[in-house]
């Protein structure tokens, strides 16, 4: 909810989401997702919308254009050692 906003009728409704404000203030932005292996599966389906369709709709139903904004990734899934252990903890990997 931090990222896209609260739902109607929480606390910090009104200021709408960290990254969906943003972005639509200043959509030529460069958006920064470090390690997003770690992320919440919520996150994936966020960025599922933004890859596929440019655009996010916050939670007070306002589209947000992401067509104009790079958005990077990192991962530490390259590492041997930890390729193993994320693929085990996702059960790709059995032992």
């Amino acid at each position: 909810s931090r990222l896209i906003g609260c739902p109607p009728g929480y606390t910090g409704y009104e200021s709408g989401g960290q990254l969906t404000e943003q972005v639509f203030e200043k959509p030529k932005s460069i958006i920064l997702f470090d390690e997003i292996e770690k992320a919440h599966q919520d996150i994936y389906n966020i960025m599922l919308q933004i890859l596929d369709e440019g655009r996010l709709t916050d939670s007070k139903g306002k589209l947000i254009d992401f067509t104009n904004t790079i958005i990077l990734f990192t991962s530490n899934l390259g590492c041997p050692k930890n390729y193993n252990k994320y693929l085990r903890n996702k059960d790709f990997l059995v032992d």
